[in-house]
C-alpha cells in the first residue's frame, strides 16, 4: 500500500488544490496581475507520463510478489486493485476538470516507451 496508494492519496493535495490555493492568493493580493497572467496562476498542472511509470513500477511489483513466500498474496493484490481504481478515477478527474491541455504525440514518448520495451 505504501507504493501502491500512499503518493497517490497526497497527489490531489500536492499537485492540485495547494498550487490552486496559492496562485489565488497571490492574484488576490497583487492587483496588477490581470488577464492572461492569472489565468496562468490558476490553471492546473499539464498532464504527463510519469503516472504510466508508476503503474509499470507497481505491475513488476505484483510479478515479484511470486518470488517470496508469504499469506499476504491476495490481500496485496486486492489492495493493488483498488489503488489502480483510485488512481483511474483520479486522474479521470483530473483530465476534465483541472488539466489544461493533453499533448503526448512527440518522439520523446516513443522513444523512452521503446526503451522501456513497452509496446
Amino acid at each position: 500500500p505504501s507504493t501502491c496508494l500512499v503518493p497517490f492519496l497526497l497527489e490531489p493535495i500536492i499537485t492540485i488544490w495547494i498550487p490552486m490555493k496559492l496562485g489565488a492568493i497571490i492574484v488576490r493580493c497583487h492587483p496588477e496581475i490581470k488577464g492572461q497572467e492569472a489565468d496562468s496562476y490558476l490553471l492546473g498542472p499539464l498532464m504527463e507520463m510519469g503516472r504510466y511509470a508508476d503503474i509499470i513500477l507497481n505491475v513488476i511489483l505484483g510479478n515479484m510478489i511470486f518470488f517470496f513466500p508469504g499469506g499476504y498474496t491476495h490481500t496485496l493484490f486486492f489492495g493493488m486493485a483498488f489503488s489502480h481504481l483510485y488512481i483511474y478515477c483520479f486522474d479521470q478527474y483530473r483530465v476534465l476538470r483541472s488539466v489544461p491541455a493533453c499533448t503526448f504525440a512527440n518522439n520523446e514518448v516513443d522513444w523512452w516507451s521503446q526503451v522501456m520495451i513497452i509496446p
